[in-house]
């Protein structure tokens, strides 16, 4: 190789890197700033909405890994009957895991139960799956469901039998909001 073919590999590589870089650097510049072209996490709490479900909740994202980590939700309001299919009165925590699927995207699946009065019973056990897209600076979601699937309490909802109730499509939209450690309030 020539000392001119040399030094052309070298600009071609060096311009690659300055390309890729930013990608992996995310969108924080460190002075709040954003470029939108970088990684974000989904590491942390959340608070958001589901208006079709009528249900507010929060979320807590973890980490395994860059691609994949554990979350727990807990939601307040919406119909633990489904549309009163169910004699459920209250929803237990919902827990689940998510995979990366892009730069800002995610996919999950989470479960919960739908519980009898008294709150130690359980009358249904709901997997909902769906996608996460993380927007702004890193700070806000855009969630839509896909499904939710309805199980029998006693059915192992990972394994290879049908949800014994079906499965409901769903498309619903939620959002939410990164929760900021701010200042507290002054009487």
């Amino acid at each position: 190789m020539t000392a001119r073919n040399a030094l052309r590999a070298l600009s071609v590589a060096t311009c690659a890197a300055l390309m890729v870089v930013p990608v992996f650097a995310g969108d924080n510049d460190g002075n709040g700033g954003n470029n939108g072209n970088g990684v974000c996490r989904l590491d942390g709490a959340w608070f958001g909405s589901s208006p079709a479900w009528g249900v507010s909740w929060s979320l807590v994202y973890g980490s395994d890994s860059h691609w994949t980590g554990p979350l727990s939700m807990r939601m307040i309001g919406g119909d633990p009957t489904l549309g009163g299919f169910f004699p459920a009165t209250s929803l237990s925590q919902t827990t689940g895991t998510w995979v990366r699927t892009g730069r800002r995207t995610f996919d999950y699946t989470m479960i919960h139960w739908s519980l009898a009065e008294g709150g130690q019973e359980p009358v249904v056990l709901v997997k909902l799956s769906g996608s996460v897209a993380v927007t702004g600076q890193c700070d806000h979601l855009e969630v839509t469901n896909w499904s939710l699937s309805l199980y029998d309490p006693a059915q192992d909802p990972f394994g290879d039998d049908p949800p014994f109730y079906g499965c409901i499509p769903d498309g619903s939209l939620s959002t939410a909001q990164r929760i900021p450690v701010q200042p507290p309030c002054e009487p």
